[in-house]
């Protein structure tokens, strides 16, 4: 069988708790706080991929129960996990893309349309925001006299650029940008919002049935995040026989993500060519304005210089040091965040605590550090950027992280899309 490109999107239906690993403990010894729990806990703001990848693999499962039963051949008979390249087969689902925000009012009018025009699906599909280049938001709240201005200084590290025109003190470097015109989201629009709430912790410690301390809080807060006005999008490459769409134009599903069991509704549709440049992050679809708004050429020291960029527009698992990473590359802005592994345990019925059963999912250990969407890194030269693709493309898990949609990474080179712009204007 062939495959087909598919689009996903979710609505969240309430607010939403996806968990992260930072929050705020007690230190005072006499709490259970100091024990390592802790009391104030805020939510990411979007699904990581390999939850997304969950959710298709979900989808995929004709009647799904709680025996977890599912067909090996369409979706695989293992979860996916970033960090296990030794589980790559998972059935008919061969990849989806980054996630991507589309306002709600177009996500509507897209479920309304049929798979036939795929022209008309791309321009509503135009109106996607991903995760901004820092660089570009860095840009916006800088210093407008010294934009695209740099200086080169000399580190032990060697030469490396300091942008002039940025400064730390109200820069706001998690911003969405569009995807076809490059334009930053404008700040007053937030597709999220917070919401507090005081939940009981239930991870109390009992032996024989009595608290084994008596001064244990029952109470946590916890930040749920409400999406307003917009939903998330994203794509897959699937087996021709993974989803029927003989019948329904659209497959509409509900689906729960999070360790909150947040409920989301999911429709499902055919995406076409569209579908397969999303997933192959074509540099066609990637407008040029998002990356002319990076500046070419830039000022360096009072010399015109050309440059050429990268920038995520999905979480990287980086494997080496950042200092080995940013040794090709005169200047990086980047970001990390901490990822931790979860294995699903089919074999448990019970997601109680203290059951024969150890629970649906068993956490591991080890926590991943992730470079986040948006980090951007600038080079001096196209040799330069080569270099930094050679040893980022020889990851042991690069294109393992692919599958799920993670390391989706974008070059440009403003010689390379200069010669395009002048073919496109004849």
């Amino acid at each position: 069988m062939s495959d087909k490109y598919i689009r996903i999107a979710l609505t969240p239906l309430a607010p939403y708790f996806l968990g992260g690993e930072r929050g705020l403990k007690y230190d005072d010894n006499d709490t259970q706080m100091s024990r390592g729990e802790k009391y104030y806990i805020r939510s990411n703001l979007m699904p990581n991929q390999s939850a997304l990848f969950g959710v298709l693999r979900f989808l995929g499962i004709e009647n799904p129960d709680s025996s977890f039963t599912r067909d090996e051949k369409k979706i695989g008979l293992d979860s996916y996990r970033l960090n296990d390249t030794s589980i790559n087969s998972f059935g008919m689902i061969k990849q989806i893309s980054p996630l991507y925000l589309i306002p709600k009012e177009d996500a509507d009018e897209q479920s309304a349309d049929t798979d036939k025009d795929n022209e008309k699906n791309k321009k509503k599909d135009d109106n996607l925001y991903f995760p901004a280049p820092m660089l570009i938001a860095a840009m916006e709240s800088g210093n407008s006299e010294k934009l695209n201005q740099y200086e080169c200084l000399e580190t032990d590290c060697g030469f490396r650029w300091l942008p002039l025109f940025y400064s730390e003190k109200g820069a706001e470097l998690f911003r969405f940008i569009h995807l076809s015109d490059g334009k930053l989201l404008d700040k007053e629009i937030n597709p999220f919002r917070y919401q507090t709430r005081v939940v009981i912790n239930r991870k109390r410690n009992y032996h024989n049935g009595i608290s084994k301390y008596t001064d244990d809080k029952d109470f946590l807060k916890k930040d749920y995040v409400i999406l307003d006005g917009f939903r998330f999008v994203f794509y897959a490459k699937v087996g021709e026989g993974l989803f029927d769409f003989s019948q329904e134009e659209i497959i509409k599903k509900s689906v729960f993500i999070g360790q909150g069991k947040c409920p989301f509704a999911a429709e499902i549709s055919n995406a076409g060519d569209f579908g397969e440049k999303m997933i192959m992050l074509d540099a066609t679809v990637f407008s040029q304005k998002v990356g002319k708004q990076l500046g070419n050429p830039v000022t360096v020291s009072g010399q015109k210089e050309d440059c050429c960029y990268a920038f995520l527009v999905s979480d990287m698992f980086y494997e080496g040091s950042m200092d080995e990473l940013k040794e090709h590359c005169v200047y990086a802005m980047t970001a990390q965040k901490q990822y931790r592994v979860f294995t699903t345990n089919y074999k448990a019925r019970e997601a109680v605590s203290g059951n024969k059963g150890k629970g649906r999912f068993v956490k591991q250990n080890e926590v991943l550090h992730l470079l986040q969407a948006g980090s951007t890194f600038v080079f001096e030269s196209r040799e330069q950027m080569n270099g930094f693709k050679k040893q980022i493309d020889s990851m042991k898990h690069f294109t393992h992280g692919q599958i799920a949609g993670f390391n989706g990474i974008f070059y440009y080179d403003s010689n390379d899309n200069a010669k395009s712009d002048t073919e496109d204007s004849k």
